[in-house]
């Protein structure tokens, strides 16, 4: 080969090697842009992050991300890279994620983990903690800025980010803290409401308002009034829980049953309603939340498509063999299966919902509409008077405008 034909083809190579860099870069950024939805990002000195001011202090991004994650997601290295140089040594990283975390060796200590599950609210004495560690970390020093994260960066990170702006405003309510999240976190080239990133689900956001009216309890108080404190008879004692207006398709149910496998029908005889209650508490000799499930099954009145059509109740007075009655105090999950969750453990709930039960009233009787139900609350395929009664002996303990 003559020297031209070579140094030609090392041009040739060369140009070959840029134009699959450029690709490489450009597929990449689009890859991220999509995963990151309509999200406000954070481009400026030569960082292109899923990140972005709330406020001077408060930051809300996605999950700092390793191998091939971080083609789509936030890289570990540019995340590293933006805290230490923008704020180096003055930030503080909260992980919301239960399910994942990442190398935290080049944040030099600054990562914290309150993890709790995807599409859920956090339990009420994580988000005490949380927002008390945060409000301390940023009233220290002007300078100091907090970056709350989960995976996605809306629906957990908008809840706590709305927690952490109400800690700091005292004068704010939910709606102003939630609407300043979903207007900031969402890029200025949306107009669309819909398309907005805020949080939607009514469980996470009850508990935005709960945050509400507890945040300027002293921490010790109230982490005793959300754990029943050391009175007696300050456990909720539940009853019964009904479903009303279920009127939906088998094809609707089927695709929540998705343990069931492939080759499955679903049919009548699969209809067997279950309930699954978690309790949540704060266990202070372990210094986090612990939790204990319960499972019910539906009362059978008439046949099967029956109860689909026209209601589904659960007694949930006698929860054993003994008769014993469900007293609880603290968060608790109310999830309900069309199918029998214990033998089909990977099914998807028909709905959902979180309360705590020092928030309950006295009636003894709590209804809530679709629109306060996680799962069904913008499904367009389930009646729209579909309701949940839940009926409860109340605790004794005072309200949260008394003293304990």
């Amino acid at each position: 080969f003559s020297t031209n034909l070579i140094v030609q083809l090392c041009v040739n190579l060369a140009r070959i090697v840029v134009r699959m860099y450029i690709g490489y870069i450009g597929l990449t950024k689009g890859a991220r842009r999509l995963v990151g939805g309509h999200k406000r990002r954070y481009r400026k000195g030569g960082f292109d992050l899923d990140l972005t001011y709330i406020e001077p202090q408060v930051i809300a991004m996605g999950l700092p991300s390793v191998n091939y994650e971080g083609l789509y997601r936030n890289p570990l290295r540019e995340v590293q890279r933006f805290f230490n140089t923008q704020h180096k040594g003055k930030y503080r990283i909260f992980n919301l994620c239960d399910e994942r975390d990442y190398p935290e060796e080049g944040f030099y200590g600054a990562v914290r983990r309150y993890g709790f599950d995807d599409h859920n609210p956090p339990p009420l004495s994580l988000l005490v903690r949380l927002c008390n560690e945060a409000h301390q970390f940023l009233q220290t020093s002007p300078e100091h800025v907090v970056a709350i994260h989960c995976k996605g960066g809306k629906g957990r990170t908008g809840v706590v980010t709305a927690a952490v702006l109400l800690r700091l405003h005292p004068d704010w309510y939910a709606e102003k803290a939630l609407m300043t999240f979903a207007e900031m976190r969402t890029d200025d080239n949306v107009q669309e409401q819909s398309k907005r990133v805020g949080v939607d689900g009514p469980s996470q956001r009850r508990y935005v308002e709960y945050w509400e009216k507890i945040r300027n309890f002293p921490t010790d108080e109230c982490m005793a009034k959300l754990s029943g404190g050391k009175k007696k008879n300050t456990r909720c004692k539940f009853k019964r829980l009904s479903l009303f207006n279920i009127n939906v398709s088998h094809n609707f149910l089927a695709g929540q049953a998705r343990g069931l496998g492939a080759d499955s029908k679903f049919d009548d005889s699969l209809l067997k309603w279950s309930l699954m209650i978690t309790n949540y508490w704060f266990n202070p000799k372990r210094g986090k939340e612990e939790k204990k499930t319960y499972i019910f099954r539906a009362e059978a009145v008439g046949s099967e498509y029956n109860l689909r059509k026209d209601g589904v109740s659960f007694n949930i007075k006698s929860w054993d063999s003994k008769s014993t009655v469900l007293a609880l105090t603290g968060d608790v999950r109310f999830q309900v299966y069309p199918i029998n969750v214990e033998e089909h453990p990977s099914s998807q709930p028909f709905c959902q919902f979180w309360v705590h039960t020092s928030f309950l009233s006295q009636s003894g009787q709590l209804t809530l509409r679709k629109t306060d139900l996680d799962n069904v609350f913008r499904n367009s395929k389930i009646d729209k008077e579909f309701n949940i009664q839940l009926t409860y002996t109340p605790s004794k303990i005072q309200s949260w405008d008394s003293d304990i």
